[in-house]
C-alpha cells in the first residue's frame, strides 16, 4: 500500500518541476510613453464673432464637431503635462499702454499666481509689454525670465478647449475696440493673438 504523504509529496514535486520546465508566459510590459512638444497660435480673427464679438474673450475649441464655425484646434491634446505662454500680441487702441499691465487668463486652467488681487489669482500670464510694431503691443516672454506655466501632475490635463480673457488688474475685461459682424471681414486692428507650448505624454510608435 502507497503511503498517502508520499505520494501527495510526489505530486508537489512534479508541479513543480512542470513549472520550473514550462514557465507561464511573462505578461508584455506596459505600453512605452514619451514627452512630446506641440506649439499652438490662437487668433481672435478665428473666432465665432456671432457668440464671441469681443477680441478680449473667444473660444478655442479642440477637435469640435465637423458644423463648427468658431476657432478650432484639429488635432487632440490628452495627457498634457505642461502649458506654457510663449507670447502674446494685442492692439494698441482705448489707451490700453495706460494700463500698467493686463491679466491673460483661461477659465479651463486654474491660475498661477498667489495675487493680492482676485483677478490675479485667476491668471495664466501677467501681460507687460516688451515691444510696439505698428499699431500692435507685443508681450514676448524670454526663456532665461522662465515662461509663464501650469504644470498638470499625474495622468496630466486633456484640453477639450480654451477660452482666451484678457482682463485688467480689476478683473474686467479689456475693450480693445468694435468688431466687424460676419459676413463682413473682420477688423484687423483690433485683433489678438496667443502663441503656446504644450507638452503632452503620448505612447511609443511601435
Amino acid at each position: 500500500m502507497i503511503d498517502r504523504a508520499t505520494e501527495r509529496f510526489d505530486r508537489l514535486t512534479a508541479k513543480q518541476s512542470a513549472a520550473t520546465n514550462h514557465p507561464r508566459p511573462v505578461p508584455p510590459p506596459s505600453s512605452a510613453f514619451k514627452l512630446e512638444e506641440f506649439y499652438i497660435t490662437i487668433d481672435s480673427r478665428d473666432r465665432d464673432r456671432t457668440r464671441w464679438p469681443s477680441s478680449s474673450q473667444f473660444q478655442v475649441r479642440v477637435q469640435p464637431e465637423d458644423n463648427y464655425t468658431g476657432a478650432l484646434l484639429s488635432r487632440s491634446y490628452k495627457n498634457v503635462k505642461l502649458l506654457e505662454v510663449i507670447s502674446v500680441s494685442f492692439p494698441n487702441t482705448n489707451h490700453v499702454l495706460d494700463q500698467m499691465y493686463l491679466y491673460l487668463t483661461f477659465p479651463e486652467i486654474d491660475g498661477v499666481f498667489d495675487a493680492t488681487n482676485a483677478a490675479g489669482t485667476r491668471a495664466m500670464a501677467k501681460l507687460t509689454p516688451t515691444s510696439l510694431i505698428g499699431s500692435y503691443v507685443h508681450v514676448r516672454f524670454a526663456a532665461d525670465e522662465r515662461y509663464p506655466k501650469k504644470r498638470f501632475y499625474g495622468k496630466g490635463a486633456r484640453l477639450d478647449r480654451l477660452t482666451p480673457e484678457f482682463r485688467t488688474i480689476d478683473g474686467n475685461l479689456f475693450d480693445f475696440g468694435t468688431d466687424t459682424s460676419p459676413p463682413t471681414l473682420c477688423n484687423p486692428r483690433v485683433q489678438t493673438s496667443i502663441t503656446l507650448r504644450i507638452v503632452a505624454q503620448t505612447p511609443l510608435a511601435n
